[in-house]
């Protein structure tokens, strides 16, 4: 399954900043912009993506990224290089971190466990590589609070998980908290189908 994923965001790579150009504007651009705001020391992004959040963090954070896909990560460097901002990347599953135990003073997952193979086991690494006084920071999409809308989520899972390596009907915040993350806060947006979620080891 990682595999699909890596060839799917592979193949999307050289069109994914212009296909999602107006979410950004709406919406997703002032939400990373909250989340990231209190990032500090040492930060980890798990499927870093395009680089999406880079502008948004503060000045003296000590960065690191990781994605299934290169090609993705080629992007990201160069808006890290525009952006004149150091930032370590490398292809990585998120499910199988290669860093130690606690290397990190908050860990950032946006628009990520959508395309988790496992997405406990992720949150799992999450949680092993955060410091035991870190913050965990989630930017997610998933069911929401419309019954409807949660129904026409469910019809297109396996069409929507085929074409863009994504399960867009996930609880993300169901799969955050049975994780053993403690939630310290939630926002909730466009129905409850974007959530930001703040979140402490137990």
């Amino acid at each position: 399954m990682v595999e699909h994923v890596t060839q799917r965001f592979d193949a999307l790579a050289p069109d994914y900043d212009r296909a999602t150009r107006i979410l950004e504007g709406l919406l997703l651009r002032r939400l990373r912009r909250r989340l990231l705001k209190g990032a500090t020391g040492r930060v980890l992004e798990v499927g870093v993506g395009t680089g999406r959040n880079l502008p948004h963090y503060a000045d003296g954070v000590q960065l690191w990224g990781v994605d299934v896909s290169e090609q993705m990560l080629q992007r990201a460097q160069r808006r890290a290089d525009r952006l004149g901002r150091t930032v370590y990347l490398n292809v990585m599953d998120a499910g199988a971190l290669a860093f130690p135990g606690g290397a990190f003073d908050v860990v950032v997952s946006a628009l990520t466990l959508c395309s988790m193979e496992d997405p406990h086991k992720t949150l799992c690494e999450l949680h092993r590589v955060c410091k035991p006084d870190g913050a965990l920071l989630f930017l997610e999409h998933g069911r929401g609070r419309i019954g409807w809308l949660n129904r026409w989520l469910d019809r297109i899972e396996a069409r929507h998980w085929q074409e863009f390596g994504c399960h867009p009907n996930r609880d993300m915040e169901r799969l955050i908290r049975d994780s053993g993350l403690a939630l310290e806060r939630v926002d909730s947006h466009l129905w409850g189908m974007v959530k930001l979620f703040w979140a402490k080891r137990r």
